[in-house]
């Protein structure tokens, strides 16, 4: 774990409490620079950031670590500040943290954070203009109502189609960020192909069993389009056809 805090009594406050979640090794930089050098030695599964809309602290830090190859590019980071404003929750958000965290903080919002970031880890998203975790529910865990958002129960079509919106908007920004509209498109290259591979094969499997029902059981063809049918070819049974044939 890695706290990054201009202020002394804060950042000790914090490496108490997170000792006593149990975290068995931190560090406590004053700074993103000091950060970014402690980044290269070692790899915190939680970082935990001091508000700044500096260049290399605060913000600015989270930003350069998400468009960086660091190693720790997609740790979790629980951005803190003394007091919160909407635009600085928006630019928290938008440079690609997780949390953010009033300060003084109590054990229990320590607690609940770490656990809304490392055991409810929001999908990652690897385009160009953002990086970091899906935006959609930034700061979950102050959220208690139900979950009304698509986002929330995500099916595999909705991301490949995400994926395919953020392809085309990545080839179009290859003159404006090569390197990173190249990551973004190689990203989403993995969610795309393996699932146009599944579909084809699964129309290849659909297409052979079909055609095997029509040629070896010719007495069904015509129902292979009727509303009774099964997914081979073959009238549903109910269950109380099922139990009459049991016992015969």
């Amino acid at each position: 774990m890695l706290i990054i805090d201009s202020s002394r009594n804060s950042a000790k406050m914090l490496a108490e409490i997170v000792r006593s979640l149990g975290a068995s090794e931190f560090y406590v930089e004053p700074d993103g620079e000091a950060a970014w050098d402690r980044l290269s030695l070692f790899d915190p599964n939680l970082i935990f950031c001091e508000y700044s809309e500096s260049k290399t602290s605060g913000t600015g830090f989270v930003r350069r670590l998400r468009r960086s190859n660091s190693r720790s590019r997609k740790v979790p980071v629980v951005m803190m500040a003394t007091g919160v404003t909407k635009t600085m929750l928006d630019e928290a958000r938008d440079t690609g943290a997780d949390e953010f965290m009033l300060k003084p903080y109590a054990r229990r919002d320590v607690e609940r954070r770490a656990a809304a970031v490392l055991l409810n880890a929001r999908p990652w998203i690897e385009a160009v203009d953002y990086i970091g975790p899906d935006r959609r529910r930034f700061n979950s865990s102050e959220y208690k109502g139900a979950r009304r958002r698509k986002a929330d129960n995500k099916t595999p079509v909705a991301g490949l189609e995400q994926a395919v919106r953020i392809l085309v908007s990545s080839v179009g920004k290859l003159e404006e960020d090569r390197s990173q509209a190249l990551r973004s498109i190689l990203t989403q290259l993995e969610v795309i192909v393996p699932a146009m591979r599944a579909k084809d094969q699964g129309s290849a499997i659909d297409d052979h069993f079909r055609t095997e029902n029509i040629s070896g059981h010719p007495e069904h063809t015509g129902a292979l389009r009727g509303n009774s049918c099964g997914p081979f070819g073959y009238r549903h049974i109910t269950p109380g056809e099922a139990k009459s044939s049991s016992g015969r």
